[in-house]
């Protein structure tokens, strides 16, 4: 399959990241295929264990929704 990944960093320069210091620095992958019904094959959220975080290093929170299948109604 064939796909593109968007990753998303939405709070890292909110002026008020402060008050949720462990979620200002979260990142939001979301992963789209045309080759797919609705395009959206998976959308996962990462709470790195620091400040950075890159794939395959350890996360505090590591959570993800894969679409398996559609079956239309």
């Amino acid at each position: 399959m064939k796909g593109t990944q968007y990753i998303i960093q939405p709070y890292i320069n909110d002026p008020k990241n402060a008050r949720y210091k462990l979620y200002a620095s979260k990142y939001y992958i979301f992963t789209l295929s045309e080759e797919i019904p609705g395009e959206i094959y998976q959308v996962r959220t990462i709470v790195p264990d620091g400040d950075t975080w890159h794939e395959g290093e350890a996360a505090l929170v590591d959570e993800s929704i894969t679409f398996e299948s559609y079956e239309p109604t």
